[in-house]
């Protein structure tokens, strides 16, 4: 995914989320917090835009919750 699509989902599942709410200073901000955190991976393309992938622990996560 792209960032802006990130934004969007995020959106989708809560109206109000705002980054800043939560202490960041941009949604970019966030998603680097959640890459420290394993939740998420964060890459370049070619073009250097940045690409959100499912990091370790959001894998482990839907591992361990699939039936």
């Amino acid at each position: 995914m792209y960032v802006r699509q990130v934004k969007q989902f995020l959106r989708a599942g809560n109206e109000g989320f705002d980054e800043r709410k939560y202490g960041f200073n941009s949604i970019v901000d966030f998603l680097r917090a959640c890459q420290r955190e394993g939740v998420l991976r964060l890459e370049r393309d070619r073009q250097g835009v940045l690409r959100v992938f499912p990091g370790g622990s959001l894998k482990t996560a839907m591992a361990t919750d699939a039936p």
